[in-house]
């Protein structure tokens, strides 16, 4: 490959300054002024010669929520980094470095051999001796114009892709991991107190009588034998009283 100067290395292909590199990055910050960070993600890219490329903002429930895509030249990727890890604490952070360098030799290349074609087919257009020739290396070059545009496109996009660096700010409030708890709690005056004190003693009620009529049912059978039992013993103490209330015989 050739660089700008028209110098070639001996490797054919381009020097560690000549190589493209698509740089991307996703950071997920948590912070409490999402609004405010919002803006100075902006003026980061802005500070950096970059620009905002799309943005979305929106809520989660009664909090805001962010994100945010910037482009920025890839000489300033890392310093707009650092400054965008300082607007929240960092939850997460993925980086990617895509070296392309080798698709972009190879295009140029194709670029080359195209332009060669369509050199040859503009030569034959000129020789062509009738109509039917003329359509013929016409239809040809048309199509090697097509190709040509193609290819060319995707230079374009591989140049644009690896000048600015892609960088997605997420932006969300900090996880309160017990959030709820509090919220209940807070919820709870005196009257709900109460409420719950009568509604947890009703319950311990509820319990005791339910275990009075179990024993009660289950215990059916006690009364018969407890009653047996009763008779029993008091026909024992009846002939011990008669003999202790008779006086003793005289002796002869």
């Amino acid at each position: 490959g050739t660089g700008a100067n028209g110098n070639a290395n001996p490797a054919g292909l381009p020097s560690q300054l000549d190589r493209k590199i698509i740089m991307t990055a996703t950071l997920d910050l948590a912070t409490d002024a999402v609004s405010k960070r919002y803006e100075d993600v902006g003026n980061i890219a802005s500070s950096a010669g970059g620009f905002i490329a799309s943005s979305t903002f929106g809520s989660s429930g009664d909090q805001q929520t962010a994100s945010v895509t910037i482009r920025v030249p890839a000489a300033s990727y890392q310093q707009a980094l650092n400054d965008l890890r300082k607007l929240g604490d960092v939850k997460g952070e993925q980086s990617n470095a895509n070296d392309v360098t080798e698709e972009y030799t190879d295009l140029q290349s194709r670029l080359r051999n195209l332009k060669a074609t369509e050199e040859q087919y503009l030569a034959f257009l000129l020789k062509a001796a009738d109509i039917t020739q003329v359509l013929a290396v016409q239809d040809r070059l048309n199509s090697t114009r097509a190709d040509i545009e193609q290819v060319q496109g995707r230079i374009n996009l591989v140049d644009h892709q690896s000048d600015l660096a892609t960088i997605t700010v997420h932006l969300s409030p900090p996880f309160v991991a017990k959030t709820d708890q509090p919220n209940k709690t807070a919820k709870h005056g005196p009257l709900e107190v109460a409420a719950d004190s009568f509604e947890a003693s009703l319950a311990v009620l509820v319990g005791i009588a339910t275990v009075m009529l179990a024993v009660a049912a289950f215990s059916w059978w006690l009364v018969p034998v407890l009653a047996v039992a009763y008779l029993i013993a008091r026909r024992q103490r009846t002939p011990r009283a008669a003999a202790a209330s008779d006086p003793p015989s005289a002796s002869a």
